[in-house]
């Protein structure tokens, strides 16, 4: 299945929204210490960038199929369930009490 660009279009722009904020955080709590001797260390700065970049991108993924556009919501009944499901949505009988 091929997908154009308009297809990934707003998972592009909340991403892009989310490392927008992200970049000036990381840089202020890498200056945040005044002391050089007691600020985060490399190692501490890329474990923190990758978590929150695969938090971020998680959430601008299903952020982005929420807001594509894509959805129908029409409500109806399907004809057909699943193997079990016969399709009706009429009452059904239950074999249990029964109302007269």
């Amino acid at each position: 299945m091929q997908y154009s660009v308009k297809y990934f279009l707003p998972h592009i722009v909340f991403f892009s929204v989310f490392l927008a904020v992200l970049i000036p955080f990381l840089y202020y709590y890498r200056r945040r210490n005044p002391n050089p001797r007691f600020r985060p260390s490399l190692g501490e700065m890329t474990m923190i960038a990758v978590i929150a970049l695969v938090v971020g991108a998680t959430a601008c993924w299903f952020l982005g199929n929420v807001f594509r556009g894509e959805q129908r919501f029409d409500n109806t009944v399907p004809d057909a369930g699943a193997g079990w499901s016969s399709g009706t949505s009429g009452p059904q009988e239950s074999g249990g009490y029964r109302r007269d």
